[in-house]
């Protein structure tokens, strides 16, 4: 399953451990939304939103990550250690999944919320599994 394996592999990255530390309770990365309950300085959300299977036996999975930050420089950084760990990388199998390649698709800029007080970026990436 490809949420487990991106889940755990930013909870393993130290510097994707750091800024979006939770403190004692782990780190601010959530499936799909942010839990109501959560107030912090910086969350990732991330979705699986396109899954496509070629020939001969490898699949392509789009997942986008969602960055919300109380500044527009985290919100930066977060994305650069994304690239870090994930743009033009071989990656390893982990429970399963043979993750062979991943690539940056897409990052964009989404602005500034009002209404949470949050600045808000998406970066999207394509995992190629085995």
């Amino acid at each position: 399953m490809i949420e487990q394996f991106i889940y755990d592999s930013i909870s393993q990255d130290e510097t994707l451990q750091e800024l979006l530390s939770a403190g004692s309770d782990g780190i601010n990365l959530f499936p799909s939304v942010v839990p109501q309950s959560i107030e912090a300085d910086s969350v990732v959300t991330f979705t699986l939103i396109v899954t496509t299977d070629a020939f001969p036996a490898i699949q392509a999975r789009s997942v986008q990550f969602n960055i919300f930050t109380k500044t527009h420089t985290a919100g930066a950084t977060i994305a650069a250690a994304l690239a870090d760990l994930f743009n033009d990388n071989k990656l390893q199998t982990q429970d399963g999944v043979k993750v062979v390649y991943s690539i940056r698709e897409s990052e964009s800029d989404l602005g500034f919320n009002y209404d949470d007080k949050y600045y808000q970026r998406e970066a999207t990436y394509s995992f190629k599994i085995r």
